[in-house]
């Protein structure tokens, strides 16, 4: 009885598992095939924040960790944009403040502060930064 009952366990792990592999797979394939790509723009962004922040070996790995992730969640939300702007305006702040929480535990307030000032006026493609801040 106990074998089996481990082995049903197991086996619901397993498929909860593959399920939600499965559905990140689907949300990393819709953001590419939407032109985001989640890790190439987090090693753009990286390229401009270390030298304006004055980033310290000893901060780079959690600022890119933190990135990363906010944008894998963007990611998800991305859709959102063009089909209903009020829903991605309103889950996109709630990112935006978690972004900018983790961030202020990871940066100094002067960092954190010359982060805010790195905001583009617009939403513009060609600056990296836009993807954190629209």
């Amino acid at each position: 009885m106990k074998r089996t009952f481990f082995i049903l366990a197991s086996l619901l792990v397993i498929v909860g598992h593959a399920q939600s592999q499965v559905k990140l797979d689907k949300a990393v394939k819709a953001a590419s095939s939407a032109g985001f790509d989640v890790k190439s723009i987090t090693n753009s962004v990286m390229q401009t924040l270390v030298p304006s922040l004055n980033l310290t070996s000893t901060q780079k790995p959690g600022i890119t960790d933190i990135v990363s992730g906010f944008l894998t969640k963007k990611a998800d939300i991305l859709p959102l944009k063009a089909s209903n702007p009020t829903s991605y305006k309103s889950k996109f702040g709630s990112l935006f403040g978690s972004l900018k929480s983790q961030l202020g535990g990871a940066l100094t307030s002067g960092q954190l502060t010359k982060f805010l000032s790195l905001k583009p006026k617009t939403d513009s493609p060609s600056n990296v930064l836009s993807n954190l801040f629209y």
